[in-house]
This record gives structure tokens, sequence and C-alpha cells, in this order.
């Protein structure tokens, strides 16, 4: 794009940005005029600063009590809405069959009648029910109108959270109101908001429901006796101006308040680069507290979380938001980066964050740019799947983390309920480590051990990329990890097959693939000897 492409890009803009807030500026103007100036020249600009618009608007519009009835029906049709809206959607998403498109097309035709053709029904209704001339009545009905749009909106969100984790989740004794509560919903933040804050201006808005179905003035809202200052012969222009003002307030600070949540759930399940919108990964749960970040079926991280800290086990190939993603799983805790070994496709998401822990013969190959030579061996190697998405190679911008701190043997990664104990293991590079948490039996091994037979990789010579051991230095790693094989329960490599059938149920290996791994290189020593 050139810079006048750019330019002409951001006029427009601006433009745009202004035509839509200059209705909002204009009121907010002419509430500070007289009224004979409102007459005078709706567009002209205030001679003076006359305030006294909004206390006699207030005094008039008895302003603190229609304002708490705003904000009980408001607050009330929004959470209400939004609970009833997500519990549809949720069991919606549950369904399968005919039964769940019946549903939804339900809800879809629901969308589109519009409310005056119903209107003297619900009249009816709301009278025959005892609902007029009441706060709940006014929540009840809101809600009914509200739950369409918000079903069909939170449906599609769902559609984006692993079913994985809800198996997961059961496997571990949840419920399925624990499940849709606290495993489901948290991940639709983003959605909720977004949701939550139509909800809050349809409902604050509203005029024709509440004139209709409330007749007595101690319960009416803003927006009713907002109108108190109109009649069938004149119109007090200046006060009716300056408590549509007031009205206006409140949505005004919600939308700022909730903008960046707007925004994500936008977005929400996808990552945006170079105005493209993709799904580059997969979440799997394994066990409790441990999920698999499965990138383009290419490399595989690990997020652990414990009771104080979470941990974060490798970063990638940089195509995602991976950061985002991470925090989401682990919440409001503190965040341990490491990386098994100073290769680009477990490295490149290091950019991302603040500090980086690698193994310490990795430490130099760990703040490099990834330069032409490693671009041409990554875009051969990793990204034939993301170009048939829509990824262009010329989007891949990977970095090192602004702070590279090292670990050597024995250090304790500590996350409160969960020790994970660094193994340095030199193989696939010199720096490789693993991580062992012995109280759960995880062995995390990166690339020392595969679903494959890895030790052809190495190459201890001249290379752009870390350079590895020998054969038999690699085997003494291996040793190693054979030393503590009765204490692993499963073992944890950085990639799987994806050539293989349903492959990515297979991400924890038996500990007998250390033995498999051990007996293969004494087989070709034996060989090699003869």
């Amino acid at each position: 794009m050139t810079w006048k492409k750019k330019i002409a890009g951001t006029a427009a803009m601006f433009i745009l940005g202004f035509i839509f807030i200059l209705p909002v500026l204009w009121i907010v103007m002419n509430s500070i005029k007289t009224s004979p100036e409102i007459a005078a020249d709706f567009l002209a600009l205030p001679k003076s600063l006359y305030l006294d618009n909004f206390k006699n608007a207030m005094e008039s519009m008895n302003f603190l009590v229609a304002l708490k009835n705003s904000v009980v029906i408001t607050l009330g049709a929004m959470l209400g809405g939004l609970f009833v809206s997500f519990a549809g959607a949720f069991g919606i998403s549950h369904l399968r069959g005919k039964i769940s498109q019946n549903l939804y097309l339900y809800f879809v035709f629901g969308q589109i009648v519009p409310f005056h053709a119903v209107m003297i029904p619900i009249s009816v209704l709301a009278t025959n029910t005892n609902l007029t001339n009441s706060l709940g009545g006014i929540i009840i009905l809101d809600i009914g109108f509200f739950c369409a749009f918000g079903i069909l909106t939170f449906t599609g969100f769902l559609k984006n959270v692993p079913r994985e984790l809800e198996e997961a989740a059961a496997i571990d004794g949840c419920g399925v109101f624990r499940i849709m509560t606290q495993i489901v919903f948290p991940l639709v933040k983003p959605a909720t908001v977004t949701i939550g804050v139509l909800f809050f201006m349809w409902s604050w808005n509203d005029f024709l429901l509440p004139s209709i179905l409330i007749g007595d003035s101690e319960l009416r809202p803003l927006t009713v006796n907002l109108f108190m200052f109109r009649s069938a012969t004149s119109t007090q222009w200046n006060l009716f101006i300056a408590g549509l003002t007031l009205c206006i307030i409140p949505t005004i600070i919600l939308y700022i308040c909730a903008q960046k949540y707007i925004t994500s759930g936008l977005t929400m399940g996808a990552v945006n680069k170079g105005g493209m919108k993709m799904q580059l990964f997969r979440i799997i749960p394994l066990e409790k507290d441990l999920w698999a970040i499965n990138e383009i079926d290419k490399t595989v991280m690990y997020v652990i979380n414990g009771t104080e800290r979470a941990l974060l086990l490798d970063t990638g190939l940089g195509l995602t938001d991976l950061k985002e993603e991470v925090l989401k799983l682990c919440g409001e805790k503190s965040l341990i980066v490491v990386n098994t070994h100073a290769h680009v496709d477990h490295n490149s998401g290091n950019y991302q964050f603040e500090e980086v822990c690698v193994g310490r013969y990795d430490e130099p190959f760990s703040h490099q740019i990834v330069d032409q030579e490693l671009r041409e061996m990554s875009e051969l190697m990793f990204f034939e799947i993301p170009e048939k998405e829509g990824f262009s190679f010329e989007m891949w911008n990977p970095g090192p983390a602004r702070k590279i701190c090292t670990v050597r043997d024995g250090d304790i990664f500590d996350l409160g309920d969960k020790k994970l104990k660094v193994l340095e293991v030199p193989s696939h590079t010199l720096g490789c480590i693993a991580l062992f948490e012995e109280k759960k039996g995880w062995l995390f091994t990166g690339d020392i051990m595969l679903t494959w037979e890895v030790w052809g990789h190495l190459n201890p010579g001249k290379s752009p990329l870390a350079p590895s051991a020998s054969l038999r230095v690699y085997y003494e790693s291996l040793l190693k990890l054979k030393k503590i094989r009765k204490k692993v329960s499963s073992v944890f490599p950085a990639h799987v097959c994806e050539k293989e059938k349903d492959c990515y149920k297979k991400y924890a290996l038996s500990p007998e693939i250390i033995n498999i791994y051990c007996d293969g290189i004494e087989k070709y020593f034996r060989r090699t000897e003869r």
C-alpha cells in the first residue's frame, strides 16, 4: 500500500467518524443553549454556557426516580437476557439432528417478526397476566424480545469452543450446569460483553413498550418522562434536548468501558493478520490443568496450570495470537514461558512474551531474528497448510522475546501444586531440555522423542538452526530419561504424526517410548561396530 492510499484511507475514516458523531455533537451543543437560541438557529454555536436547562429538566422529569426505574429495567433485562440466551444457545449447540436445526430456525423467525406486529397482542397478554404497571413485567417482556437475537449470536460463538474442554471437565466429575457456567461461559466473555452492551442499549433506549404498559408516573423510565416536554402544540426544546443528553451519557460510558471486549468479541476465535481472519490452531484438553495447543498439525505446545502460576512450554511458529489463547486457559495467574530448544517451530512466538526461559546452551540462538535462510527452510517444512487457508508467507514475522533467561539441570519451575524439574538432555540441539513433573508423572520431551524416529534429523555440523548433538551424546540423554522411566506415566512430545488417522488423540505417549528409542540406537551402534 502506497503512502497516498494510506493518507486517503485515514482521511476517509476521519470523515466517516465525524459524520457518525455529528448528531451527538449537535445534541450536546444545543443542550447548553436557551430556547430562543435553539429556535433561531439549531445549527449555530451557543453564545454562552447555559446550564439551567439540565437543572430544570431534572426537576421536571423527576429525574432520580426515573433514573432508578431505567436502571432496574435495563440491568434486569440485560442480565436476564444474557442468562436465557446463553442457556438456550448452549442447549441448542448440544442437540443433534433436526431438533437443533428446527429450534435454531424458530429463533431466526422470532428475530424477523417486528415489534409493531405483536404490539397489540403483547398489550392484551400483559393486561391478562398482571404485567402492566410493573417493572418486572417490562423486564420479562424485554427478555422475551432479546433472547432470539442472543441465542442466535451465542450459538455462533459456541461453535468455536472446543468440545474437548467439556469432555475433560465431565471426566473430572463436573455436571452440566457447572460445565456451562464455569468452563464454557468464561471462554465467551468477549461475546457476552458485546451482546450485553446491545441488550443494555435496547432496553435503556426503549420507549414504546414502557409507554404502553406503564401508566403510574412513579414507575416510568427516563425515555417516557422525556416526552413530557412535548405536546401536540409545542415542544420545550431546550429541556427536551438537555434531558436527552442526560439519557445518552450512560450508554456512551458503557461503550467506552467495554470497547476492547466488543472488539475481541467481534473477532473471537480468529487471528487477524494482514486483514484476514484465520484459525490456525486447536486446543485439546489432555488432563485436568493440562492442554495441548496444536498449531497447523505441525507443532504442539503445552499449557500446565498450577494453583499459583501457569507454564507455557514452547511458543510454536508464531502464526497466532498465542498469548491471548493461553491467558484464557490460565486466567489471571502469572505465566512462565519455556522453550524446549531454539528451533523456529518452537520459539517463533516468543516475541509475544516479556520473558522466555531456555536451556543455557541454546541461549545464543534465542536472540536471533529469522533470516532469509531460515525463512526458506521454514517455508519448505511448515507452511504448506497455512497457504491453503489464505496465509501468505510474507506475513510471517517472528522475533525473540524481550528478555531471555537460562535454566540448567535440576532447576525447578514451581507452579504451586505442580513442580516441573529441568532435565538437560542435549540431543536435537545442544541446549535441549525436558520438563518432568514427578507427582503427576508427566514428562515433556520437546523433540527428543516423537511419534517417529528423530535421530535422523541430527545435524552436528553447520546449520542456520541451533546445532544438534552427536548420536552418542543423544543416546546418553536418553539413558538419563531411562533412569526415571518407572516414575513416568505419560510422555508428551512436541510433534505428532499428522499422517496417522486420529493422531490428535495421541499426544500422550507411553513411557515405553523411552525404551524403544534406546533399543533402536543400541541396534544401530551394534551394526556400525561390526
